[in-house]
């Protein structure tokens, strides 16, 4: 059963669930994703008690202070913005690193 926002959605949309009924999504973004090539970036971030797996999701729940959060939503937000300059032909086709305002290297 998929939750009510999902079925009142785009009816262009084929919504699927994940195992266990916890989320919908539309197959359409399934299938978009599968057909990306995928590549690792690594990324290197040493802060105490730093829950470093969820660090390029940003997800609060899991980390530890401010300052962690602040720094994973900023590398999130440049990496994002670097991946759009990409696909868009802004990046010529390569990801280049810089510092970010909070002094990260990227």
């Amino acid at each position: 059963q998929l939750p009510a926002a999902a079925a009142t959605r785009d009816a262009r949309l084929s919504w699927t669930s994940c195992d266990g009924d916890e989320c919908a999504y539309p197959r359409q973004l399934l299938d978009g994703l599968q057909s990306l090539s995928w590549e690792r970036i690594v990324v290197r971030f040493r802060m105490p008690g730093a829950f470093v797996h969820v660090f390029l999701i940003g997800k609060r729940a899991d980390q530890k202070s401010d300052l962690e959060h602040k720094y994973s939503l900023e590398c999130v937000e440049h990496l994002a913005g670097l991946l759009a300059g990409v696909g868009t032909g802004g990046g010529g086709g390569e990801i280049s690193a810089g510092r970010s305002s909070l002094g990260l290297v990227l």
